[in-house]
């Protein structure tokens, strides 16, 4: 992919705007058996077009996004660089811990142990819109699920799912709204 068409690009911040760090507790997993279709960036000629949705994910019939609610401080995202030079690619994670074990957590990492997918999530600075990780070409996987009862009264008790992708983008900028049920 070549960029001689994007002319704005720059890597900048707005000087005495709020920006903090971390993931709203909700992630929203969408495993690639429940997506009818998965909407991609149009062509565009900035930089953002390069990574911005508009367009709506599209489920199948009955099949809606799994939410997994876990603690701020415990869960996050991110991104690193992995490749030859001038071939690198886009290396993420995302972790979300939930800090309760009871049947329904236990089924439900049992379900999602061995699909892939995108995953749906928005900033600490909220706001319209999600990020998005994973495409149709490069899916999120579920890495790890580390169940932990914890050692004695501090700790931490609970279920902690790991997703990583590959991208050419580490992550997308959804606008769409959350995909619900097609009727």
């Amino acid at each position: 992919m070549c960029f001689e068409t994007i002319t704005d690009m720059k890597l900048s911040y707005s000087d005495g705007c709020e920006n903090p760090a971390g993931i709203v507790p909700k992630v929203y997993w969408i495993p690639r058996s429940y997506l009818e279709t998965i909407a991609v960036p149009a062509a565009g000629t900035t930089a953002a077009s390069l990574v911005t949705i508009t367009d709506a994910h599209v489920l199948k019939t009955g099949k809606s996004a799994i939410e997994m609610i876990g603690l701020y401080e415990k869960s996050g995202a991110n991104s690193t660089l992995e490749g030859e030079k001038k071939s690198k690619i886009a290396k993420g994670t995302l972790e979300a811990f939930v800090p309760f074990i009871n049947a329904q957590n236990l089924g439900t990492s049992q379900i999602v142990k061995n699909q892939t997918g995108i995953l749906l999530f928005k900033g600490a600075e909220g706001g319209p819109g999600f990020y998005q990780a994973g495409t149709e070409d490069l899916l999120v996987d579920v890495e790890n699920i580390d169940t932990n009862f914890g050692t004695g009264p501090t700790g931490e008790k609970g279920i902690k799912v790991t997703f990583g992708w590959y991208g050419i983008s580490p992550f997308y900028r959804y606008n769409g709204e959350l995909p619900v049920p097609a009727p």
